[in-house]
This record gives structure tokens, C-alpha cells and sequence, in this order.
């Protein structure tokens, strides 16, 4: 039983630690709807460029999936299952917070995008679970992080929080 409690007091211990790191790697912003061209163009033209990983992260984003890379205790299974929907992300400029909306516990950190291709980037923090994550915009209010380091070797996805 020791060992239970030891395992669940670890996975507290990183949760804490991670949800600042959270919140830096998970805002973004939205964009404004596309009009509809009502004649067609003569001449092509080129997309308009896509915005920068940072730029589109700013905002706040919600932990909706996490997916272990390794086996996961049962005695914390009902503790990760209870952070789906509640940790959020908030990127605000060159910061993130990690947050439980409710609760007074918040952490905040800088991040870093580095290699920036398209869609993918690495981001990059000091704290939390992303110290470099390979990451991803699956949509343009979802994207993922797999992180392969010792606190949460895994792949997080978050969702955009609109309300």
C-alpha cells in the first residue's frame, strides 16, 4: 500500500509540476471566417502565409486526450483521467500558465518555438512537462505534444477553450 500512495504522492507532485508548463504550450487565437469569393479572380494569387506556432497559440487551451508512452499505474489512472478537460494552458506573449479553472493553483514559465516547419514545431520550456516536445497543429483549435522526457513521456492534446 506504501508503494500505492508513493506512486499517486509522485504523480501529484508531477501534475504540479506540469501545469504551468501546460498553459505555455497550449494558447492560440482564432482567425476570422473567410469570405467567399463572389466572382472568380482573373489572375492566381498566392495563400495568405499561415501565422507563426507562437502566435497561434496565444490564447487558452484545454488538456482533452493524453496518451502514455509507457504503462501507467492503475492507482493513477483515475488521477490522469481526472485532468482531461479540467488542466488548461493559457499562452499569453512569451509565457505560459498552467491552470485548473476553480482552484487557486496556477504555475507560469517561458517558452521557446524552435524549429518551426509549417504545422510542426518544438517547443521548448525550463519547467513542466514540455522541456522539448515535437509538436503539431492537428487543426486550427487542436494541436499535440509528444514529449519523450522523465515527467510525462507521452503525447498531450489540447483543445481551444471558446467559452
Amino acid at each position: 500500500m506504501r508503494r500505492v500512495h508513493e506512486a499517486i504522492d509522485g504523480i501529484r507532485r508531477a501534475v504540479r509540476r506540469t501545469v504551468p508548463a501546460m498553459l505555455l504550450a497550449c494558447a492560440g487565437c482564432s482567425s476570422p471566417p473567410v469570405e467567399p469569393h463572389t466572382s472568380p479572380s482573373p489572375t492566381l494569387t498566392a495563400p495568405a502565409p499561415k501565422a507563426d506556432a507562437r502566435s497561434r497559440l496565444q490564447g487558452t487551451w484545454e488538456l482533452v486526450t493524453f496518451i502514455s508512452l509507457g504503462p501507467i499505474p492503475d492507482e493513477a489512472v483515475p488521477i490522469l483521467a481526472s485532468l482531461h478537460g479540467a488542466v488548461r494552458l493559457r499562452f499569453d506573449g512569451d509565457r505560459v500558465i498552467t491552470f485548473i479553472p476553480g482552484t487557486p493553483d496556477q504555475e507560469a514559465c517561458g517558452y521557446e518555438i524552435v524549429s518551426e516547419e509549417g504545422d510542426a514545431f518544438t517547443l521548448v520550456t525550463t519547467a513542466g512537462m514540455f522541456r522539448r516536445a515535437q509538436s503539431h497543429f492537428v487543426a486550427h483549435d487542436l494541436w499535440e505534444a509528444t514529449e519523450n522526457g522523465p515527467t510525462w513521456p507521452g503525447t498531450t492534446r489540447f483543445q481551444r477553450v471558446t467559452k
